[in-house]
């Protein structure tokens, strides 16, 4: 009887470490697979556009919203007030400011928000700026508009369901961490010679077990996964037309370039839009590393040209002309500031009009505006 006493008790407790793991990292692979299921359900309700839309005749703002959801429109927002010199970022208290009226009334929505986001203040912090134009009625509307032309799927309950895709998502990465970690420190513990230990099998299959779900349920996220595989943006309830849609603005927008290469101002809100700060700034960095030191920038504020005071859907396709380097600059120097002066806020879709939920770009900014006035409401738009 005893010769059966260690592999009974081997197989008991791999049984029941296995059943544990299936269990514990199975509940959010289900729930996320549920989850799916309900939002997918949402979508397919949508109906099919009538007309054909080229991605080019979207804004710059819903282009944002298409690719990476509220919190993009507040990026390109800010980067358009930047680079129309509207506004400009002090370095030292990682903060931005108007530099007084714009030219002309105000007439874009999204930009009016961020101008009311900045009143009333000497300076505001940039993070603030884009939550608030997230979490605005502007980007409510830019949202229910892309809705009516079936690029999004919109109801009162999908907020709530990508909620909750959100925190099963977060839970199945965790566990799935846990179980890598797991099984390399049983693996070391069993390859370490101390010979078999009945507890070290039974971690290591508990912690692969873990492992499973977790993939199961990366599977199933990639299935709702936009054709930028963009980790900062936001999820966004997309129809097939609305993908199609990012698919050829990315085409036409590549996140790729020299030193030499040019852009116009509404080439580089949409490259914004379609990417995000982050990846911009990547990229920046990596073309400032393969310049010569000579030509590298070294003044303390950026100066980035174009028409001032004009909305950026006026202004797409039209403009100074920008360099590369200038813009991915400028995204490095917002991303910067974010780290030192932003948290991380919470993900996920906010919904229309929801909350944005971003960090932001908190930090540093080019010093001298020239007497440039914060403050200035500007914009007679509304």
């Amino acid at each position: 009887m005893d010769d059966y006493a260690l592999p009974l008790a081997l197989f008991g407790m791999a049984l029941g470490a296995l059943l544990l793991g299936l269990l514990l990292g199975g509940w959010p692979a289900i729930r996320l697979i549920r989850v799916d299921r309900g939002i997918r359900r949402h979508i397919e309700q949508v109906p099919p556009p009538t007309d054909y839309t080229d991605a080019d005749s979207l804004s710059p703002t819903e282009l944002a919203y298409l690719a990476g959801g509220a919190k993009r429109v507040g990026q390109v927002a800010v980067m358009d007030l930047l680079l129309t010199k509207r506004a400009r970022m002090r370095r030292l208290r990682g903060s931005i400011r108007l530099t007084g009226p714009g030219l002309h009334p105000e007439k874009d929505p999204v930009r009016i928000a961020a101008v009311a986001a900045c009143r009333q203040k000497v300076a505001v912090p940039s993070e603030e700026v884009i939550e608030k134009v997230a979490g605005s009625d502007a980007v409510g509307d830019l949202g229910r508009g892309l809705a009516s032309r079936g690029l999004v799927a919109v109801s009162d309950e999908l907020p709530a369901l990508i909620e909750r895709r959100s925190a099963a998502k977060y839970l199945s990465k965790a566990f799935g961490i846990i179980g890598w970690l797991l099984v390399a420190a049983c693996v070391v513990l069993l390859l370490s010679g101390s010979g078999l230990n009945l507890w070290v099998v039974a971690g290591l299959i508990f912690g692969a077990s873990l492992i499973v779900p977790g993939l199961i349920a990366k599977g199933q996220e990639s299935r709702f996964a936009g054709p930028l595989e963009d980790k900062d943006a936001e999820f966004v309830p997309l129809t097939t037309a609305g993908g199609s849609l990012l698919r050829q603005a990315t085409e036409r927008y590549e996140l790729s370039g020299t030193v030499e290469r040019e852009m116009v101002h509404g080439d580089a809100l949409r490259i914004c839009a379609l990417y995000g700060l982050t990846r911009m700034s990547a990229l920046g960095r990596a073309l400032t590393a393969k310049m010569p030191k000579s030509r590298r920038g070294s003044s303390n504020s950026i100066d980035v040209r174009s028409a001032a005071g004009e909305t950026s859907t006026e202004l797409s396709g039209d403009g100074e002309i920008l360099t590369w380097t200038e813009v991915y600059e400028f995204a490095s120097f917002c991303v910067a500031g974010s780290f030192d002066g932003g948290s991380g806020g919470k993900s996920g879709w906010g919904g229309f009009g929801g909350e944005g939920g971003w960090g932001g770009f908190g930090g540093s900014d080019g010093g001298g505006d020239g007497g440039g006035g914060g403050g200035g409401d500007g914009g007679g738009g509304t």
